[in-house]
């Protein structure tokens, strides 16, 4: 075997030529592969860093759980060891050093059951109990960073207190190195308090479920668990009516691929994608090897005629496949090491798990049975072809004949279609990705967000506890940051649109029946300053707020378009009233009618959407981001901004600073990463196809090199010659590209929920895919076919 090998090596050093390219061409196919299933494999196929991470689940249902929600599942479920709730949150970290700023940390606030759920217990000290979930209780558990970076990675941490949000914490435990949930840059976690005898009990919905699996349940029972259980929660909890809908469809997920739910289509299509390129590489490295075969009949013929079998001819033609494929292996991964170090930088915000992206033993067990695979699958035919010797033709020609590589003309001619045909496919989703992001891209969201920025400063501690600090700072920073040079107006909202998502309430119409079983919803936001005026969100209909509103006058809203087109299509929406569930029994009165705005995202239509005053809003309503449109560049008016916050309150740190114009940018940065990737694979697999075509044409047009020189001394002009020779190109191309459109037409409704209002069988998409395929045909056989033209019938005959 090693003979074999060493003679395979040989064989590839003494042929640069023809090794370099092979190289470099399967080397691209397997680089984009292996950087691809890396993603796959870290984000959707890994297990959790958690024991029995396969019986690790999350609930789903139209939204958040309740508290009450959660008592009822830990009582009722029986499939479950446990099941815990957390969600995340931000906390202002106070330092005890003097002069030291305080800073915002990722935190989430959870119930001592995740702990259970995840299995993990804490490297130092323990983990939260339930005693811990009654109001009022003090305590919290920190990351192994948060322990490194802050405490020194002092052993003795356990009992150390920290001071959050104004309030002293004591620190029970430190989490292990590799416990990073619910996010990577989570660094505490607070116990869950539960208080029963609250309003919000039922009402509030912000909680996310996991549960672990008892040993032995399958999905699928759990799964009919707790849709039978949904009758009897709606049944016996006391929610607001409409709220006990929110579990309905109820359903679990593995947690894995619940927490990457979001990136799974993106993360197939994308392997789909680099599948497709590395079997375009494959077809020509094969077409490569056939061309090589041609060559070395003479070469062939000798070894069969010194007492070489067919069994050794093809081990040997074997092995030089495999050290080609070897080396192919090596470059390619230093393509996906180099790609995965891009992967990191541009993967959009949110993918889970980026961070542990590595080239480790996994991935190079997978490089390298993919290499295999592929060595395989290229030489494997031209290998028995090859083998095939015509003994006494190839030594009575004494060249590298005719005989064999016209019996091969038919299989090369065979595998340039099926590279068109897979170039055709990959082009296709190609395109249909782009011209999804740039209809994506183009989405009106409702708002300009050209020149406008946005800050979040952090209120917290006793001096905002009361409603009138938090409206006064509000109103003080409006105020000031409105007087910063280069600042046209300003203004805060609830809930940033595309960045911070959507809070909905139901909602009650006056004058307007709901039907049974129906629930209506809207979207509801607290804004202030000049909000409309900033993000210059249209006014269609009576006036936007001027600032007097108060919590003691009568309660007013301004809606958006959707709402007024909803209930009082041809009249005039100023002057209704309706109502949503945080206001109770109350009604608010539209004196405003404003153009829609995509609140969750672009890809989201315009959601039913009330506006109220922050003076009107609940007390705990204080997250607000504020907005400021400037003149100038938005990255050279930030600093100023904070700088002009930090003057008016020197205790509340700021953070979330951004242009709105990156935020919806960000927003579809996963489309983006996607289209331009698939995008990239799709013209490598064009030139591929390119490369097979001419290969092909160029081969061909040498070995009728004498049969054309014949034909022009009989009088063949010169353009009928390349006429003649193109078409001869052109066929094998012509019946890929119909191969590969009719494939997309096929596969084109599989991709339907990863693209935007474009379909993968859209009539433009398979035109402008046909022209494409078409074009680069052309030009692969022009150059052979001019070739062809060019040459003196007399030297060649003479020669002959």
């Amino acid at each position: 075997m090693s003979r074999l090998l060493s003679s395979g090596a040989r064989f590839l050093i003494q042929r640069p030529s023809f090794t370099v390219p092979a190289v470099l061409i399967l080397a691209a196919g397997l680089g984009a592969a292996t950087a691809v299933f890396t993603l796959l494999d870290t984000v959707l196929l890994r297990p959790l860093p958690y024991p029995g991470a396969e019986r690790i689940v999350g609930f789903w249902g139209q939204g958040s759980w309740s508290s009450a929600e959660l008592d009822f599942l830990r009582e009722n479920l029986t499939d479950y060891e446990a099941v815990g709730a957390f969600t995340t949150s931000e906390a202002t970290l106070h330092s005890d050093a003097e002069g030291e700023a305080p800073r915002i940390v990722s935190v989430a606030v959870a119930s001592h059951d995740v702990f259970k759920v995840l299995a993990t217990p804490p490297a130092l000290g323990r983990a939260l109990r339930v005693e811990d979930e009654v109001p009022g209780t003090r305590v919290v558990m920190v990351s192994d960073a948060f322990w490194r970076r802050e405490l020194g990675a002092d052993p003795g941490a356990v009992g150390r207190v920290l001071s959050v949000e104004d309030h002293r914490y004591e620190i029970v435990g430190v989490m292990p190195a590799h416990f990073r949930f619910p996010a990577s840059a989570t660094e505490m976690w607070f116990p869950l308090a539960i208080n029963r005898d609250s309003g919000s009990y039922g009402g509030n919905h912000y909680l996310d479920i996991v549960g672990r699996l008892e040993r032995g349940v399958s999905l699928a029972s759990a799964r009919a668990q707790i849709v039978a259980l949904v009758p009897q929660l709606q049944e016996e909890l006391d929610l607001t009516p409409g709220f006990d809908k929110l579990a309905e469809p109820a359903t679990v997920e593995p947690w894995v691929s619940q927490r990457a739910a979001s990136a799974r289509a993106p993360l197939w299509i994308l392997t789909a994608a680099s599948g497709l390129l590395l079997l375009v590489a494959c077809a020509n490295i094969a077409n490569l090897l056939l061309a090589q075969a041609v060559r070395r009949e003479r070469e062939m013929a000798i070894r069969t005629a010194l007492g070489a079998d067919r069994k050794s001819l093809i081990a040997q033609l074997v092995s030089e496949s495999l050290m080609l494929a070897a080396a192919a292996s090596v470059v390619g991964l230093l393509l996906a090491w180099w790609a995965i170090d891009l992967l990191r930088v541009y993967l959009p915000a949110g993918v889970p798990r980026v961070e542990a992206m590595a080239l480790d033993g996994r991935i190079f067990a997978f490089a390298a049975g993919l290499g295999l695979l592929t060595a395989v699958l290229f030489s494997s035919l031209p290998a028995l072809h090859s083998s095939r010797t015509d003994l006494r033709s190839s030594l009575l020609e004494g060249t590298a004949g005719s005989g064999l590589g016209r019996r091969r003309s038919r299989l090369r001619w065979l595998l340039v279609a099926g590279e068109m045909a897979l170039a055709g496919l990959l082009t296709v989703l190609a395109v249909s990705s782009m011209r999804s992001f740039l209809q994506l891209q183009a989405e009106d969201p409702g708002f300009d967000r050209a020149g406008v920025v946005s800050l979040r400063p952090e209120l917290s501690g006793d001096r905002y506890r009361e409603r009138e600090a938090v409206l006064s700072f509000y109103d003080g920073a409006i105020e000031r940051l409105a007087e910063v040079p280069g600042v046209e107006s300003a203004g805060a909202i609830w809930r940033l649109p595309i960045a911070e998502g959507g809070a909905y309430q139901i909602l009650e119409v006056e004058g307007h029946e709901t039907a049974a079983g129906e629930t209506p919803w809207i979207y509801w936001r607290a804004v202030a300053g000049d909000y409309f005026r900033t993000l210059r969100i249209p006014l269609l209909e009576g006036a936007i707020f001027d600032g007097s509103e108060r919590a003691d006058q009568q309660l007013v809203g301004i809606v958006n378009e959707g709402v007024a087109k909803t209930y009082w299509p041809g009249e005039s929406a100023i002057g209704k009233r309706l109502k949503n569930s945080i206001d109770g029994e109350e009604w608010v009165t539209v004196v405003g009618v404003v153009g829609d705005v995509r609140h969750e995202s672009i890809r989201q239509s315009e959601q039913l959407t009330l506006y109220r005053p922050l003076a009107q809003s609940p007390s705990w309503v204080d997250g607000m981001a504020l907005v400021a449109r400037t003149t100038i560049d938005p990255s050279a008016a930030l600093p100023a901004l904070r700088a002009e916050l930090q003057t008016l309150a020197p205790e509340v740190p700021v953070h979330r600073m951004t242009s709105l114009d990156d935020v919806v940018t960000g927003s579809i940065a996963q489309e983006r990463l996607a289209g331009a990737t698939i995008g990239i694979y799709g013209l490598l697999a064009l030139g591929l196809a390119a490369v097979g075509v001419f290969g092909l044409l160029a081969f061909t047009v040498g070995e009728r090199r004498r049969e054309i020189c014949i034909r022009m001394a009989l009088g063949a002009a010169p353009p009928r010659i390349l006429r003649n020779v193109v078409l001869e190109g052109m066929a094998p191309a012509l019946l890929g590209i119909v191969v590969g459109i009719a494939m997309a037409w096929i596969t084109g409704r599989y991709l339907e929920s990863f693209l935007y209002q474009i379909s993968a069988q859209d009539p433009l998409t398979l035109a402008v895919v046909v022209v494409a395929l078409l074009a680069v045909a052309l030009a692969a056989c022009w150059l052979p076919a001019r070739r062809a033209t060019r040459v003196q019938p007399a030297l060649v005959l003479r020669d002959d």
